[in-house]
C-alpha cells in the first residue's frame, strides 16, 4: 500500500455543530451544513448553521503558512465588519462566544 499526501480535509458539520451550541448563546438546537467545500476560499471553509429559526455562517480558518496571517488579522477584519455594521452598513458581522471573544481554536 502507498501513502498519499493529504492535500484537503474538513470538519464534519455534526461535529461542529456540537462545538457552537456549546461556546455561544444559542438556546435551541443547532445544525451545521457546509457549503463551501467546492469553493476553496482562501483559508477559510464556511458552513451554514441553523440556530432559533435563525441563520448564520460559521467561517473556520486554516493554518496557512503561505498567506503569513495571524490572529491580529482575523480581528482586525472583525472590528471593521462590526464597525460597519454600526454605521449601518447592510454586512455579515461576528457573534460574540460565551467567552466574550469572537475567535476559537480547534484541533483537528
Amino acid at each position: 500500500m502507498r501513502d498519499v499526501r493529504i492535500l484537503r480535509s474538513f470538519i464534519a458539520p455534526d461535529s461542529l455543530a456540537e462545538i457552537i451550541a456549546d461556546e455561544y448563546q444559542f438556546e435551541d438546537l443547532v445544525t451545521c451544513k457546509m457549503f463551501s467545500k467546492l469553493l476553496r476560499t482562501q483559508d477559510n471553509d464556511h458552513y451554514q448553521v441553523k440556530a432559533g429559526g435563525q441563520k448564520y455562517v460559521a467561517r473556520i480558518y486554516q493554518p496557512s503558512e503561505r498567506l503569513l496571517r495571524h490572529e491580529s488579522d482575523y480581528l482586525f477584519e472583525l472590528d471593521w465588519l462590526t464597525y460597519l455594521r454600526n454605521k449601518g452598513c447592510p454586512v455579515s458581522y461576528p457573534i460574540r462566544r460565551k467567552d466574550g471573544g469572537y475567535l476559537g481554536k480547534l484541533n483537528a
